[in-house]
C-alpha cells in the first residue's frame, strides 16, 4: 500500500525537471507527457521523460516500501504520511516552465494551476466544484441551489365540521 501511494504521488505531483535543450521547467509528469501530443521531437522527448521518470519513481517507491516493511511501520500510517507529503508538495508554488526559470520568477504555480492550464477540461470542474480561496462562492452556490419555480396555488374550500367544546368541572 505504501509503495502504491508513493508511486502514484510521485507520478502525479512530483516536480520533475523537464529538459528539451535546456531545463524547460519543473512540471508534473502527466503535463510533460501531454506536451508530447504536439508530435515529432516533442513526442520523443516526452516519451524519454516518461520512461526515465517512471523507472526512477518505481525505484524510490520500492525503497520506501522496503524501509517501511523492514522497520515494521504500519502500512496504513506510512501511506497516510506519504499522501500528506504529496498533497503539501502539490499546494507549494514550485512549478512552472519557460526559459531562465530562476531569474524570471516563473516557478510560482501550484500543481493544480499547472494541470488546469494544460488540461482545459479541468477548468470547468475547478470553477464549478472546488473554488480556490480567491474565487467568490456565488458561482458554486448558484450551481447548488435549485432555480426558483413558480408553483400555482390551488385553493380548496373543504367543509369544516362543527366543533363543540364541553368543560366538565
Amino acid at each position: 500500500m505504501t509503495r502504491a501511494a508513493t508511486f502514484l504521488g510521485l507520478m502525479l505531483l512530483c516536480p520533475c525537471p523537464w529538459y528539451a535543450l535546456a531545463v524547460g521547467g519543473l512540471l508534473p509528469l502527466p503535463v510533460i507527457v501531454a506536451y508530447g501530443t504536439a508530435g515529432g521531437v516533442m513526442l520523443a522527448i516526452s516519451l524519454i521523460h516518461l520512461v526515465v521518470y517512471t523507472w526512477i519513481f518505481h525505484k524510490i517507491a520500492w525503497s520506501i516500501g522496503s524501509f517501511v516493511r523492514h522497520r515494521h511501520i504500519s502500512q496504513t500510517f506510512a501511506a497516510a504520511v506519504v499522501a500528506a507529503i504529496f498533497v503539501a508538495i502539490g499546494f507549494a508554488p514550485i512549478y512552472g516552465s519557460g526559459e531562465n526559470l530562476a531569474a524570471g520568477n516563473k516557478l510560482k504555480h501550484t500543481a493544480w494551476d499547472v494541470y488546469r492550464s494544460t488540461f482545459p477540461s479541468l477548468r470547468h470542474f475547478s470553477n464549478q466544484y472546488s473554488p480556490s480561496v480567491f474565487t467568490p462562492l456565488s458561482p458554486v452556490l448558484k450551481s447548488v441551489v435549485p432555480a426558483p419555480r413558480s408553483v400555482p396555488r390551488i385553493v380548496v374550500n373543504l367543509p369544516v365540521p362543527p366543533v363543540s367544546v364541553v368543560t366538565v368541572v
